[in-house]
Formats: structure tokens, C-alpha cells, sequence
């Protein structure tokens, strides 16, 4: 229960009910407004790739020990990857 009633004012889970709501429809908060459909797609996409390499790695017996590891990998990824794929400004308000 705890953990389903946590969706609401989740950014990542808000991005993700915006991929299936309509354009009239988004919330007035400041990347739905700011930012393009497409960056926001693109960013939650990468988003969810990401956690669902994290997930998986987590299932695999021999290989979950190896899970601190990968949340490390996603330091750089942000840092240093994220920027040549998105503006910015709009990374800022997506984070």
C-alpha cells in the first residue's frame, strides 16, 4: 500500500501518465508547460530504461551483487551523458 500510494506527486510517475493524456489536458505545472512533448518522452524513456536495467539486475542471482555498481553508472549517465541529449534548462526542470 505504501508504496502505491507514493505515486502521487512522483515526478517520474507523473511524466509517465502525461505520455498517455492529451496535450489540453497537462497539469499546469512548469515542465508540462515548458518543456517539448518530445524531450519529455525522450527523458522519461531514459528514465525507465535505466530503472529497468536496475530491476532486472536485481533479479538475477549472480549478478545483483554487482547492483551498487550500476546505480554508480547512473552519476556519470547524468552528469555527464545527459547534457549533449537535452538542453539545460530543460533538464533543470525535469529534475
Amino acid at each position: 500500500y505504501m508504496g502505491f500510494s507514493s505515486f502521487p506527486g512522483n515526478q517520474f510517475f507523473e511524466r509517465m501518465l502525461l505520455l498517455v493524456t492529451e496535450k489540453k489536458l497537462y497539469p499546469t505545472v512548469g515542465y508540462a508547460r515548458k518543456v517539448p512533448y518530445w524531450v519529455i518522452f525522450k527523458f522519461t524513456a531514459i528514465q525507465f530504461i535505466c530503472w529497468a536495467v536496475i530491476f532486472a539486475i536485481t533479479k538475477i542471482p549472480k549478478v545483483g551483487m554487482s547492483f551498487p555498481l550500476f546505480i554508480l553508472l547512473l552519476v556519470p549517465l547524468r552528469r555527464y551523458l545527459l547534457p549533449f541529449m537535452f538542453k539545460l534548462e530543460h533538464l533543470t526542470l525535469l529534475d
